[in-house]
């Protein structure tokens, strides 16, 4: 195989010729493509890169509209914060059947709790206070235990020595608990006066949520006007 050291002649940009650059570069003269095989190359390459873009766009128009026609037909949930709260139907401490229904008109914050779970029960203070402070003003703290049948009289000891004034609902097949998507307790979310899941601002961390996870010093004053600002 042959190859040539070459050197290109240069000129200024009034054309006065200049002295000779030496460039060295290694080339196989038979190897070189000529100018049509070039063009052709180029042509070739644009047209590729240009049906990739045409398939890429069209795919993403199909899956935008596949995406549209799904939520349309109730495939998929609405893209919002504003959804139907789980119903329930549980028994209160006296054995009366409480359905989510009756909350109706009036913003909950509906509490998930145990009495073997420490966080929880260092928040129901905070959450008797709150439920005395907003009584009267359209808001319900209500709190769902999940001990189970067997703990009943546990609970019932557990709220007369804690002086719990709000109502506590059992849960003792952990339906209601799993139909909230509750993975850990205590757990809370708030739901408005149509009886739709709110996502609202934690006062304690400054975020747009729809779960309170883990305690919080619920009789707190911007926790309250939060509560208070649901409509």
């Amino acid at each position: 195989m042959r190859y040539l050291n070459v050197t290109w002649p240069s000129f200024n940009r009034v054309g006065r010729y200049l002295a000779p650059r030496p460039l060295t570069q290694n080339f196989h003269p038979e190897s070189q493509p000529s100018r049509s095989a070039r063009t052709w190359r180029i042509t070739l390459t644009m047209t590729l890169s240009l049906l990739c873009v045409g398939i890429l766009s069209c795919r993403e128009e199909r899956i935008a509209d596949s995406q549209v026609g799904a939520e349309r037909d109730g495939e998929m949930p609405p893209k919002t914060d504003e959804v139907p709260a789980p119903g329930f139907e549980l028994q209160d401490m006296e054995g009366n059947t409480v359905s989510l229904q009756s909350f109706r008109g009036r913003v909950v914050l509906l509490n998930f709790w145990a009495t073997w779970c420490a966080p929880c029960v260092a928040e129901m203070p905070a959450l008797s206070r709150l439920a005395e402070s907003v009584r009267g003003h359209g808001v319900e703290v209500v709190a769902i235990n999940v001990d189970g049948a067997r703990k009943k009289e546990d609970v019932r000891k557990f709220i007369a020595e804690q002086g719990i004034r709000f109502p506590i609902l059992l849960d003792p097949t952990y339906s209601a608990a799993q139909n909230y998507g509750v993975t850990g307790f205590p757990e809370s979310v708030v739901i408005d006066r149509a009886g739709l899941l709110r996502a609202v601002i934690d006062p304690e961390s400054g975020e747009r949520v729809l779960k309170f996870i883990g305690d919080r010093p619920w009789d707190a004053p911007p926790f309250r006007a939060m509560l208070l600002g649901v409509d």
